[in-house]
Order: C-alpha cells, then structure tokens, then sequence
C-alpha cells in the first residue's frame, strides 16, 4: 500500500465539507455583490446617498450569511450526524 500525497483519507472530509462550504458562498456571494441589476433596484428606490448606505449594509449582511452562517450551518449540521458526545 502506497502513502501517496493525493491519496483520500476519510478523516479529510471534516476540512473539505469546510472548505467547500465557504468556497460556494463565496462564489454566490460575490455573483449577488457585482449584480447590476441588485444595486440599480437600490438606486431606484433610494435617493444617491441612502442608496449608498443601504447597499453598503446590503453588501455586509450578504457576506455574513453566506461566508458565515450558512457554511457554519452546514459544518454543524455535517458535524451533527457524524460525532457523538462520547467522540
């Protein structure tokens, strides 16, 4: 049996469900922040400055969910089926 660099080992799956998670999110994330069309809704119903403001605040509460809660989620929710407290 060979000890290969790029060999899978089970105990890798609790990094790459991590990983994998904030790397998705990061992608939706950044897909939502560079959409025309997201901050020209924000500037048609606000005047420039509160426009600014609110999408500002927008961009903030989009990187928290989804580089932080949902892949925190999803890790804890992995983590839930495959540990006991007695692990």
């Amino acid at each position: 049996m060979s000890n290969s660099f790029y060999e899978w080992k089970p105990e890798y799956l609790d990094s790459f469900v991590g990983i994998t998670s904030v790397s998705i999110g990061f992608i939706i994330f950044w897909f939502i922040i560079v959409s025309s069309k997201i901050k020209s809704l924000f500037f048609s119903k606000y005047q420039e400055e509160k426009a600014w403001i609110n999408y500002v605040v927008f961009q903030k509460i989009m990187g928290v969910l989804f580089l932080g809660i949902i892949p925190g989620v999803l890790v804890l929710f992995y983590y839930r089926f495959h540990y006991q407290i007695m692990d």
